[in-house]
């Protein structure tokens, strides 16, 4: 069985190798879309130039973080500018900076075109770019079960949500591991959750039939938010003694929304980015500065972490009686920070920043799935592929 996997994880390598000397974009994003309706996640290389300035004004950002005390952390193993392991910055700067909002323009528009075939085949008229995060981890993950996720906020179930990462590493090769091909077109109106899968028989199948995707530097990976999918718990670039990652994983976050509905996904989303807050994600919460646990299990960790602000972002927290620690008071961060403009130092952003998170009408002919995986074999340029009408 890992012979089969390794196969076709050798045969997606190989497609996008074929697809390379392909010079007609739109059958490319024909060819991607085909993959990602089929098997429910597609690998997409992005143009190296955008890649490299998005890398570079990341750079710049983490050497200057509005909210954060100057020269206190450096890009350095060890020195973590998020507290948690996951690495993800959830300060209100890290939606609205330059790197944030140029890996978004360039993510979508690359994504967009191969969203509107899917858009087209299945009938619907809006695309919507949903905000999420820019990571910095220098920790491994700890293995996941499998599970899908499934967002916050849908109307009906007749709506489908995908997620995806760039890798933002020089060389550093990244890594998703899922099971191809069980995505589902419908959202669950529950949403908000992580739904773990306990069948063993299901588990037993999850385990033969896996892949685990390659992600290289400059790629984007694009996938249902509802397929089965685990982490693994890292293996790339890890010390042998304690499976640490030797290089921190740089990445971007963007989730996306295909509906018939020409309403924005969270409407409170319009106010945060007139303000420069903290946005919220297609999870449905503003993530906080700390992960809760934080305050029982590593106060000296959360204390350490909030010298990286400045006192007005800070606040104290003393134990309650019961506690182990109670009647001792620590300095924490805020849980969540006030907006730019509450701070006082707002970004100048550009119209097309303001409105990168708004649905954007489809223009196309709806089209069928047959016909859409034999013309992805084609080499002849096909009219009929659907563009994004911004209005």
């Amino acid at each position: 069985m890992e012979q089969a996997v390794a196969e076709e994880a050798a045969g997606a390598s190989l497609s996008n190798e074929r697809l390379g000397i392909v010079s007609d974009q739109s059958l490319k994003d024909k060819f991607h879309a085909n993959m990602l309706i089929t098997r429910g996640v597609v690998l997409v290389k992005l143009a190296e130039k955008e890649v490299a300035a998005v890398r570079e004004a990341y750079a710049v950002y983490r050497s200057a973080i509005p909210e954060m005390l100057e020269g206190t952390i450096t890009d350095e193993m060890g020195h973590d500018y998020t507290a948690g392991g996951f690495g993800a910055f959830n300060l209100p700067s890290a939606y609205h900076n330059k790197a944030a909002c140029e890996c978004d323009h360039m993510m979508i528009g690359t994504i967009e075109p191969i969203l509107t075939v899917l858009a087209n085949d299945r009938g619907y008229s809006y695309i919507e770019a949903l905000p999420d995060r820019l990571v910095y981890r220098t920790k491994k993950q700890p293995a996941e079960s499998w599970h899908t996720d499934n967002s916050s906020g849908a109307r009906t179930e007749d709506e489908i949500y995908l997620g995806s990462f760039v890798n933002l590493n020089e060389t550093k090769t990244q890594s998703f591991v899922c099971v191809p091909k069980t995505h589902k077109f419908e959202a669950r109106l529950v949403g908000g959750d992580y739904s773990a899968t306990k069948d063993k028989e299901k588990l037993d199948e999850y385990k033969r039939t896996k892949v685990e995707f390659s992600v290289p530097a400059g790629y984007a990976l694009l996938w249902f938010e509802n397929i089965v999918h685990r982490v693994g718990g890292g293996r790339h670039d890890l010390k042998n003694n304690n499976r640490t990652p030797v290089v921190p994983v740089i990445r971007k976050f963007l989730g996306f929304r295909v509906s018939n509905d020409s309403r924005q996904w969270y409407p409170d989303n319009v106010r945060r980015m007139q303000d420069q807050d903290a946005l919220v994600p297609k999870g449905g919460k503003v993530q906080p500065m700390f992960p809760k646990m934080y305050l029982s299990n590593h106060p000296d960790k959360l204390t350490e972490y909030a010298r990286h602000f400045p006192s007005k972002f800070q606040k104290s927290h003393t134990y309650k009686s019961g506690a182990k620690k109670a009647g001792e008071t620590i300095t924490t961060p805020l849980e969540h920070l006030p907006s730019l403009r509450e701070q006082g130092c707002m970004y100048e952003l550009s119209n097309e920043d303001k409105a990168r998170f708004e649905p954007r009408r489809v223009c196309g002919t709806k089209r069928k799935s047959e016909e859409l995986a034999e013309d992805s074999k084609d080499e002849a340029a096909d009219e009929g592929a659907g563009v994004i009408c911004t209005h």
